[in-house]
């Protein structure tokens, strides 16, 4: 009796598993598939992820994009190396609710395989993130495998030239150089009268900005005559060996 027991256990799992196995693979097809395969072009302040994009799914997407989160201790053996998982982690929204997660988002469906991802200017230096690709469907939300990355380390600011010599009030500079940030909002851009460096000086506005590259609007109320560029650093102020000049309209 023993025996038959055990069998019949055989036989329903002989049965039950084919069938909970073709169920799986039908519900893992209703959901997009895709995997964050690399992280290049990394700098100070961002990194550039590449997301390949494998199943579109039977559920259209709402909304698309990465997920990234900064690491406070370093995950060993993880830096720079892909995770080994090979299907997406499909959570319900209210579950999804409750990571908090830096977002970058697209609405809609993807146009297609292969997207790029720029976070330049959203990240920390030196700092290590994770990161997901993620697409939301109306019921559910569906992550990639993750990824471990760590922004470069910080470099002072450094001018090596202009566009031009002569500025106007409201003129357009291009300033030239190496390790400037790429968001315009964390650039401080200011010009002194040569040999009046004890006060604040005249803030220029910062209207882009490139690790490379500056472009500021002169501003007004300057007097006429050689004008000193100074730049914020992350640790200290930086002059511009070269200087301006101030021409009154």
């Amino acid at each position: 009796m023993y025996k038959l027991v055990i069998l019949i256990h055989l036989l329903l799992l002989v049965l039950i598993f084919p069938a909970c196995k073709d169920e799986l693979i039908i519900r893992q097809k209703d959901f997009p598939f895709f995997l964050l395969d690399s992280v290049r072009d990394i700098n100070r302040f961002g990194a550039v992820l590449s997301v390949n994009w494998l199943e579109q799914g039977k559920e259209p997407c709402t909304d698309y994009g990465l997920v990234w989160t900064l690491i406070s201790d370093e995950p060993p053996s993880l830096i720079n190396k892909k995770a080994n998982s090979k299907s997406s982690l499909v959570l319900t929204n209210k579950e999804a609710a409750m990571i908090n997660d830096s977002i970058f988002s697209i609405k809609g469906n993807p146009k297609s395989e292969k997207i790029l991802i720029n976070l330049n200017g959203r990240l920390n230096s030196n700092s290590i993130y994770s990161a997901r690709a993620y697409a939301r469907t109306f019921n559910n939300l569906v992550y990639s495998n993750q990824l471990f990355f760590r922004t470069l380390i910080n470099a002072e600011p450094i001018v090596t030239g202009y566009d031009k010599d002569t500025v106007h009030e409201g003129s357009i500079l291009t300033i030239f150089g190496l390790n400037f940030k790429p968001a315009p909002c964390f650039n401080f851009v200011y010009l002194y009268q040569s040999g009046y460096y004890d006060y604040d000086g005249h803030q220029c506005k910062v209207d882009s900005s490139s690790l490379f590259k500056l472009i500021v609007t002169v501003p007004s109320n300057l007097e006429q005559g050689d004008m000193m560029l100074r730049i914020k650093g992350d640790s200290t102020w930086y002059w511009a060996p070269k200087g301006i000049y101030f021409k009154s309209k």
